[in-house]
């Protein structure tokens, strides 16, 4: 079945409409929870513990998650539109480098000139930040301690992982096929994770995480497997694959003693039904400043966290109040501050970023797109090489092209 775009008022204002509550909830749970007790060795926030328990803000890491689920039915959308797997990774590098360029330099020099040290970055953690791989590996490389700009980048190198997965599944096995190769993988990737568990093996584990992101794969899947039944109600591989991922996350909380995650973990699945079979029950999430904010996720997650409780610090103490009540209303300042902040970067540097660098990308990639690459390979291969090894080559390759 060949797919066709949906139309831009049903799909992409509620998508953002989502965005919006997940980068908000991620918001709450660095400003109000992540850097205090037990989660922080000590407490950085002038308000102490005052927020730490509120449910909302206490799981709002889950927010990540509710990413990874919209991530998941875009890029699945992306695939289809995109002409080859060039033209996808172009996509996915102007969709999210210029930003990070941006956003790992602006928050390495606010940092640097605010007099509160609690994040300092180096030169050396642009590396992983800028490159989107993951740190350890730049400390085995360089033989030196290395961090991310911010630790909230943790999640673009889970996404990268996945876009490498899905591009080169969905361009093997082709767009018909892809629901089935990804369901798979996935269930792969889930036995060998099961294998490693119940063996105790822990290579296979680490293996799985670095390789395939297996503890994050099931919201990933799920939002491929909703993007197919958006196009086809009836899907029933899309069906399972919704069943077996909820399962899967669910079966994860218990034993890991996350039961409390179970209804966030549901209300996730359940905005995504609503998206897929009952779109007017989600249009509340079309409000235009919850959808603004959706739209400039993407900055407004790689700027927030450090510099943002770095911020929150430091208005706690010049307001005096430090320890008080009263210093909690910092949260809701430095939150506005953010935001806008991240929506004129993503108005006056992320757009118009993204449509150069495709404006720049695409004649390239025509122009190597008409190249028969092939024959020319054959021949640097083969140059000097004796006559017996040549004869091994189709004939077309060896004459190759007169018009290349």
């Amino acid at each position: 079945m060949q797919m066709q775009t949906p139309g831009h008022h049903q799909r992409l204002d509620v998508l953002d409409g989502y965005r919006g509550l997940a980068i908000l909830l991620v918001l709450g749970f660095h400003y109000c929870s992540r850097w205090t007790p037990p989660r922080a060795p000590e407490n950085l926030y002038p308000y102490g513990e005052l927020l730490r328990d509120i449910p909302i803000v206490r799981h709002g890491y889950l927010g990540v998650e509710l990413f990874f689920i919209i991530s998941g039915f875009v890029i699945a959308l992306t695939l289809i539109s995109s002409k080859d797997w060039l033209d996808f990774a172009l996509r996915r590098a102007a969709r999210l480098i210029p930003s990070m360029v941006l956003c790992s330099t602006v928050t390495f020099a606010i940092l640097a000139l605010l007099p509160i040290k609690y994040f300092e970055p180096t030169l050396v953690d642009f590396a992983p930040s800028l490159s989107f791989i993951e740190p350890y590996v730049w400390e085995k490389t360089l033989g030196t301690p290395v961090r991310a700009i911010d630790g909230a980048y943790w999640s673009l190198f889970v996404e990268v992982k996945f876009y490498f997965w899905a591009c080169l599944l969905f361009f093997v096995f082709k767009e018909r096929r892809f629901l089935t190769a990804f369901a798979v993988f996935f269930n792969v990737v889930l036995a060998l994770e099961a294998f490693g568990v119940l063996f105790s093996n822990r290579l296979v584990i680490s293996a799985g995480e670095a390789f395939f992101a297996s503890s994050h794969l099931p919201w990933f899947g799920a939002g491929i497997a909703f993007f197919y039944l958006f196009h086809d109600h009836g899907n029933r591989l899309a069906s399972l694959v919704v069943i077996e991922t909820l399962v899967v996350v669910v079966a994860r909380a218990i034993p890991m003693d996350a039961v409390s995650e179970v209804p966030f973990d549901l209300a996730f699945y359940a905005l995504f039904f609503l998206f897929v079979f009952c779109r007017d029950r989600v249009r509340a999430f079309e409000w235009k400043p919850l959808a603004l904010i959706g739209e400039a996720s993407y900055s407004l997650y790689l700027l927030h966290q450090n510099v943002g409780v770095t911020l929150i610090a430091l208005f706690g103490g010049l307001a005096g109040t430090n320890a008080s009540p009263w210093s909690a209303l910092s949260v809701p300042l430095v939150a506005v501050v953010m935001i806008l902040f991240s929506l004129f970067i993503y108005r006056h540097w992320e757009v118009p970023a993204k449509r150069k660098l495709l404006d720049l990308g695409r004649p390239l990639l025509n122009r190597l797109g008409s190249v028969s690459w092939r024959p020319r390979l054959f021949a640097a291969a083969t140059q000097g090489a004796p006559s017996w090894w040549r004869r091994l080559a189709p004939s077309h390759l060896i004459r190759g092209n007169r018009e290349d």
